[in-house]
C-alpha cells in the first residue's frame, strides 16, 4: 500500500505535468497567432504595414455605399482607403463614381488632390 509521501510525490508529477502540457498548448497558440499576424501584413518598400484594420474599414465603406449609392463621402473614403493600400486605380474610380454623384463638389477635387490622384 503506498504512503501519504508516495502519494504526494504523485501528485506533484501529475501537476508539473498537467503545467507542463498547458504551457505547450498556450505556446502553439501563441505561435499560431503570430503566424496569422505575419501573414496579414504587406511590405511596402522594405517595411511592413498591417493591412487588416484598413481592409475592416473597407468593408464598412463598401457596405455603406451598397445600402446608400447616392453618398457621395463614403465613395471618397473608399477612395482614401484604397490610396493607403497602394491601389491608385481603384482610388481613381472611386473618385470618379463621386464624381458622377456630385460634379460641382469641390471636396472631390481637395481630396483627389490630398490623395495625389
Amino acid at each position: 500500500m503506498p504512503t501519504a509521501t508516495a502519494k504526494k510525490h504523485n501528485f506533484r508529477k501529475d501537476v508539473l505535468y498537467f503545467f507542463s502540457t498547458l504551457s505547450v498548448i498556450i505556446l502553439l497558440v501563441l505561435a499560431g497567432l503570430n503566424i496569422n499576424q505575419y501573414l496579414n501584413k504587406e511590405k511596402v518598400l522594405g517595411a511592413s504595414i498591417d493591412t487588416t484594420a484598413l481592409e475592416s474599414e473597407k468593408n464598412y465603406w463598401e457596405k455603406i455605399a451598397n445600402e446608400n449609392p447616392t453618398y457621395r463621402d463614403a465613395y471618397l473614403q473608399l477612395a482614401r482607403i484604397e490610396a493607403e493600400l497602394g491601389n491608385k486605380s481603384k482610388a481613381n474610380e472611386f473618385i470618379d463614381h463621386a464624381r458622377e454623384i456630385d460634379p460641382n463638389s469641390s471636396k472631390i477635387s481637395e481630396v483627389a488632390r490630398l490623395l495625389g490622384l
